[in-house]
């Protein structure tokens, strides 16, 4: 996995190249912690990711739920069909928000996912 940061005024934006597996996770732990700390808007671009499974999955959810909490926002842009297939195969796709904060959609509510 490699990433790269976009930085502007309130928005940073993280984009992701290659594989996102357990060996990535720690990593990816690490680099969302660093990008929510100083940004108030991090939108995670996954258009050149190749591989997904499940622990960054939940490393992004992770994420999210502690930028909500933090009253900021993370979104993922541009899901690969290997991203849609492994939330498939995890049931990770919603109908509705996993979080019960007011106005906050999933991150992976299909509706949301773009």
């Amino acid at each position: 996995m490699n990433c790269s940061l976009e930085q502007s005024a309130e928005t940073a934006t993280l984009h992701i190249t290659g594989s996102m597996t357990i060996e990535d996770a720690a990593n990816l732990k690490t680099t969302l912690a660093e990008t929510l700390a100083n940004s108030s808007l991090i939108e995670v671009d996954l258009s050149a990711t190749d591989t997904t499974d499940l622990s960054c999955l939940q490393v992004l959810c992770s994420a999210h739920r502690s930028a909500v909490h933090a009253g900021k926002r993370l979104v993922v842009q541009k899901a690969t069909d290997s991203l849609i297939t492994c939330l498939e195969d995890a049931g990770f796709p919603r109908q509705s928000g996993c979080l019960q904060q007011e106005g906050e959609l999933c991150l992976w509510q299909e509706e949301k996912r773009s």
